[in-house]
């Protein structure tokens, strides 16, 4: 079963490995921070990990673009691609 959750801390170490392989484990950790706020130039924004197995497999964004558009975007890392994932998603 594919389930959302939002980020926590403890989370930097897989985004890491995956997403931001330059940056510290602090740093990654400020930017969870802000993703937990809900909120990017004003705007609705949320980020929620894509958990399968127990896993995080990925992410998936919400961004309002406007007061009547809701931006969804999802990205699968590579490790769990071309499993069908994505399409369950």
């Amino acid at each position: 079963m594919v389930t959302l959750r939002n980020f926590i801390y403890d989370d930097a170490i897989v985004l890491q490995k995956f997403l931001y392989t330059e940056m510290s484990v602090e740093e990654i950790q400020s930017i969870i921070c802000n993703w937990n706020k809900r909120e990017y130039q004003g705007k609705y924004f949320e980020m929620f990990a894509i958990i399968y197995n127990g896993a995080i497999i990925g992410t998936i964004s919400l961004f309002q673009r406007s007061d009547k558009i809701i931006s969804i975007g999802t990205e699968v890392f590579s490790a769990y691609q071309r499993q069908g994932l994505g399409k369950r998603l």
